[in-house]
């Protein structure tokens, strides 16, 4: 509303500079996006417009006229305007990302609430596991619920060779290790916990055979 109100002081106040000394305002009207035949009276200077059925995101305009106390009707003063498009019911509902700036290697993944009414968190799990060690870079973008998406963000990043077993990420094998694949399947923790990979054998899934795979690390065998 305050764009508009703007708009109309504004030509509210080029159309009155045309009157002379000697004449006064006796009727304003304006219209949107050139619709003469949908013109409405304004009653005093600060008169305020519904923009509410608006398409947003699209130029649209806004003209005014005032007729003086002879019954001239001043020429038309224009000015454009954008309604801003409101974000209240708008939610983050999908990510894509890629890496080392190889786009049609992107990943798409969902985002939904973890329940009815619940909040977004916003986190999406990223698999670095194909990734050589080094320095990398990330490229991500996300797409609302109208089905508009973001621009792309980049971000770098350096991933760390890991001992297999080496869970806890401190550079060896040991009970430690075997407690934390133990809290991943009691579900005590989840593998994010841990900057280590839990899945030892490799099949997709962190279970007892994990265990026995970094007890035999362990014990060598």
């Amino acid at each position: 509303m305050n764009i508009l109100r703007s708009l109309l002081l504004m030509a509210i106040a080029a159309t009155t500079l045309a009157a002379t000394a000697q004449k006064s305002i006796i009727q304003r009207q304006y219209w949107l996006d050139g619709k003469i035949s949908e013109r409405q009276a304004i009653a005093d200077a600060s008169f305020s417009v519904d923009i509410s059925s608006l398409n947003p995101r699209v130029v649209h305009s806004l003209a005014l006229h005032v007729q003086d106390s002879e019954g001239v009707w001043s020429s038309p003063v224009s000015r454009f305007f954008i309604v801003p498009e409101s974000s209240d019911d708008v939610t983050i509902d999908c990510c894509s990302y890629w890496f080392d700036g190889v786009p049609y290697t992107a990943v798409v993944k969902e985002i939904s609430p973890s329940g009815a009414g619940s909040t977004q968190t916003g986190l999406v799990e990223v698999d670095v596991g194909d990734l050589t060690k080094g320095e990398h870079t990330i490229n991500w973008q996300v797409r609302d619920s109208r089905g508009v998406w973001s621009d792309v963000y980049t971000d770098t990043f350096t991933t760390i060779e890991y001992l297999v077993g080496d869970v806890t990420g401190d550079n060896k094998v040991d009970v430690e290790d075997v407690n934390a694949i133990i809290n991943i399947i009691l579900e005590l923790k989840s593998k994010s916990d841990y900057p280590g990979n839990a899945d030892i054998t490799g099949d997709g899934k962190v279970d007892v055979e994990d265990v026995n795979a970094a007890i035999n690390i362990i014990l060598a065998l």
